[in-house]
């Protein structure tokens, strides 16, 4: 995947009452190989296996990455259960810090 033949849509709206730009990356190999025509925003609305990235641009150009490759179900390690038996009495001064301990 290289990097310079990525397609980026915009879109304009708002988050929590400020203006900003939606985005959404795609390959467009990828979505010709998968006989998908993407014109505008929506088009990826149900097809979101072909967003590579997206999120928002604030007014300031401040960019908010909300989905990313990397954060797909399917790129997640399996979760277990933890064993606190196998962690020390001071691990609670990580999950609670400032408490004392």
């Amino acid at each position: 995947m290289a990097p310079a033949m990525h397609v980026v849509l915009k879109k304009p709206g708002s988050y929590s009452g400020r203006r900003v730009t939606y985005f959404r990356v795609f390959d467009p190999v990828r979505t010709g190989e998968v006989a998908v025509q993407v014109r505008v925003f929506e088009d990826l609305d149900t097809r979101q296996e072909l967003v590579l990235g997206a999120g928002q641009v604030e007014q300031n150009g401040a960019v908010a990455v909300v989905r990313s490759y990397a954060a797909w179900p399917g790129a997640a390690p399996a979760r277990a259960q933890a064993d606190w038996a196998d962690h020390g009495d001071d691990d609670e001064r990580f999950v609670f810090p400032g408490s004392g301990s």
